[in-house]
């Protein structure tokens, strides 16, 4: 199985969002590990690491490359999923059928798809 590489994914979203980006973590959605890859300051105190745990966790079960597919079964394979929030949005980049990465930004950010996905899949090296 592939390993990928999230550092200049990181430092690529860094330097394009700076402050607006608040985290980025990458997830297997069938044994529900994920590794948090970047994490804005002042969500490490507004959150506890349950809390963010428990977000995570709900996410996995829910915004996966699978169940995106089931729910939408006309449409085809699923290549990403973006999903906006009254404090952000979340960016699903799916990279194969239980692994990928979340990226999320602040409300205010536009999200180009597929662009934003192209260029984050773009910085994602197996490593």
């Amino acid at each position: 199985m592939q390993k990928f590489s999230f550092d200049r994914l990181v430092t690529f979203l860094d330097e394009r969002y700076g402050d607006d980006l608040r985290w980025v973590a990458n997830y297997n959605s069938r044994t529900y590990e994920y590794r948090f890859h970047h994490v804005r300051d002042d969500l490490t105190t507004e959150f506890t690491e349950n809390q963010l745990d428990f977000l995570v966790h709900r996410s996995l079960a829910v915004y996966n490359k699978r169940h995106a597919e089931e729910v939408y079964f006309n449409l085809g394979a699923a290549d990403s999923l973006v999903v906006d929030y009254e404090n952000g949005t979340a960016l699903h980049v799916f990279l194969d059928d239980r692994r990928g990465v979340t990226i999320v930004v602040e409300p205010t950010v536009s999200v180009t798809v597929p662009d934003l996905v192209d260029e984050c899949r773009e910085h994602i090296d197996v490593a």
